[in-house]
Formats: C-alpha cells, sequence, structure tokens
C-alpha cells in the first residue's frame, strides 16, 4: 500500500480544526447579530409607542391623569365601582352609561 506523507495528514488536521473554528465563529456571530435584530425591532416598536401615544389625541385624558393627579379625581370613583360589581358585592352601585363611556375611553 501507499503511505500518506505525515505533513498531508497535519495539513488536514489543521484544516479539519480552521473548519470546526470558523463553524463556531460563524454560529456565534449569527446569535449575536439576530440579538441584537431582535433589540434593535423591540426599541423600534418602543419608540412608535410612545409617539403614538404622545401625540395621539384620543390618549390627551389619559396623559392628563398620568401627569397630574387630581386630574383623575373624577375617574377613580367610577373605577371603584366597576370594581364592586366585578367582585360582586352586594351594595356594589350600578355602573351608569356615561361612566362606562370614560372606562372605555381608557381601553379603546
Amino acid at each position: 500500500m501507499h503511505e500518506v506523507p505525515s505533513w498531508i495528514n497535519a495539513m488536514s488536521i489543521a484544516v479539519a480544526a480552521m473548519l470546526g473554528l470558523n463553524t463556531a465563529l460563524l454560529a456565534w456571530l449569527l446569535y449575536f447579530s439576530s440579538r441584537r435584530r431582535r433589540r434593535e425591532e423591540w426599541l423600534r416598536h418602543l419608540i412608535e409607542l410612545h409617539s403614538l401615544f404622545w401625540k395621539g389625541e384620543d390618549f390627551s385624558r389619559v396623559r392628563s391623569w398620568l401627569a397630574c393627579p387630581e386630574s383623575h379625581a373624577t375617574l377613580r370613583p367610577i373605577l371603584r365601582k366597576r370594581r364592586a360589581v366585578y367582585d360582586d358585592e352586594s351594595n356594589a352601585e350600578p355602573v351608569t352609561d356615561d361612566d362606562y363611556a370614560l372606562i372605555s375611553s381608557i381601553v379603546s
């Protein structure tokens, strides 16, 4: 049989090691690239929500509730009435149509 020179064996081992390292490096780069892309996507979504919140006219009342505790003084008793109805308390006041309109402005 014909024997393979030792330098060829050494080269094949070196090439296999380089391929293994390149594969590991590529996997590492892909992982961090996808991680960064997910983080950027989340950040873009947050920026979009933030701009909608501050520019949207529908949120003007909600913004005032967040900024000034006195401004949600009318909201607090309505939410308490709604909670009492939800908890099925026997002495719960009924929630009126106007109350529901205000509650619906929060969630929509």
